[in-house]
């Protein structure tokens, strides 16, 4: 399928506008000049239109009009319409000097045969048969009289006001691409703000360790390795890998899964050092692990589980996660049971905020993200619409 970007979509409406104007003047035009000079005239009034409303777009509305100058910006519209209209007024009148010596030994057979009713007869039977057909008849004689007056046409106020009323009506027509392009501006530069908010929070959040969590896990690897325990070696590689990953893989923007998950296995397995007896917790991988996804994603959510839940009391507390990828997607499913008065913090954490917001710039319009609290299990569902190949963003 094919995709444009706003800067292509946004050229292609121009385009096609441009030459929808220029079809349909060209065509008007011709009714009453011959071809040439109709493509002509059309070309000149295509080339000064659009010079007006280039200028209005890029110069005279940034400088003036969204700087709030109204009164400045009108005068240089009255000024810009008219220089426009005056170029129109004098490309017409060199055009109509041209048509009319083009014209001009057919325009004078035609005025000596007004006078004698048989030549009239024989110059319209000799210009009917010389055109293909009666269409063309009739444009040959609207143009042979058109050109008769055309001084006077030219000089009138009709003729005059259509010049300046056409330009304003380009101006107008063509007004909601330059507002739709001030929003799309506005709207990109609003996202670039967001993201790189975020990107300093998610530095930041990449740099630190929660100092709870740090204290506790160095005051258990003490114990163990006071006790002379067989797990205290296998427990500081885990934090050593945990370390490497925050510090030096977590810095790229997209990281494959089997890395998020080795440091989620980590973090629980350093968690359930404060508790004496294992604790009830699930945590299942199904599918393909070596699709890319941004780093520190899920972490949040296991903190709110632990920080939150009943983890601690081994015999009532559970948590249970599932992360499983199949066919362009990436489900995330954690639970957990709580204590009634933990529910509103849980659910109101600034972790369960940051993912929202790296959600919504990361995964726009590809993402769903539930949360859930009911009868004293609080879940947090994460489904991710993955491309086969993504790059950078998806």
């Amino acid at each position: 399928m094919l995709t444009l970007t706003y800067r292509q979509l946004s050229v292609l409406l121009q385009l096609l506008f441009w030459v929808g104007y220029f079809l349909f003047i060209l065509f008007t035009f011709a009714y009453f000049f011959t071809f040439e000079i109709a493509l002509i005239r059309s070309l000149l009034t295509l080339l000064i239109n659009a010079l007006l409303v280039y200028a209005h777009f890029y110069w005279l509305m940034p400088r003036f009009f969204e700087q709030r100058r109204f009164g400045v910006y009108i005068c240089w519209l009255v000024l810009l319409v008219a220089a426009a209209s005056l170029l129109r007024a004098g490309g017409d009148y060199a055009l109509a000097q041209s048509y009319r010596q083009q014209t001009a030994s057919t325009v004078g057979v035609m005025q000596q045969s007004l006078r004698d009713e048989e030549a009239l007869s024989r110059f319209l039977a000799e210009l009917y048969l010389s055109s293909p057909n009666e269409r063309a008849f009739a444009r040959k004689i609207n143009q042979l009289f058109f050109v008769r007056e055309i001084d006077r046409f030219l000089l009138s106020p009709m003729h005059i006001g259509s010049i300046v009323l056409t330009s304003l009506l380009v101006l107008l027509i063509t007004l909601p691409l330059r507002l739709m392009e001030n929003w799309h501006r506005q709207r990109a530069l609003q996202q670039e703000l967001q993201s790189r908010q975020l990107e300093t929070e998610l530095k930041f959040l990449k740099m630190q360790v929660n100092p709870h969590f740090l204290f506790n896990t160095l005051n258990n690897l003490y114990t163990l390795a006071f006790t002379q325990s067989d797990k205290a070696a296998p427990m500081i590689m885990k934090l050593s890998e945990m370390m490497r990953y925050m510090i030096y893989d977590a810095s790229a923007p997209r990281v494959k899964l089997q890395q998020e998950v080795q440091y989620l296995h980590n973090y629980i397995a350093l968690q359930q050092l404060k508790t004496a007896r294992p604790q009830r917790i699930e945590f299942e991988v199904v599918g393909d692990t070596s699709v890319p996804v941004p780093p520190m994603l899920f972490v949040s959510l296991f903190e709110n589980a632990f920080k939150h839940g009943m983890l601690e009391d081994v015999e009532k507390g559970w948590m249970k996660a599932r992360l499983e990828v199949k066919e362009g997607r990436m489900l995330f499913r954690i639970a957990n049971n709580f204590r009634p008065h933990t529910a509103k913090d849980q659910q109101g954490g600034i972790g369960l905020e940051n993912i929202r917001q790296r959600l919504n710039l990361l995964y726009p319009r590809a993402h769903q993200f539930r949360v859930q609290a009911v009868e004293g299990v609080f879940s947090v569902e994460i489904e991710l619409f993955i491309s086969p190949n993504p790059s950078g963003h998806e």
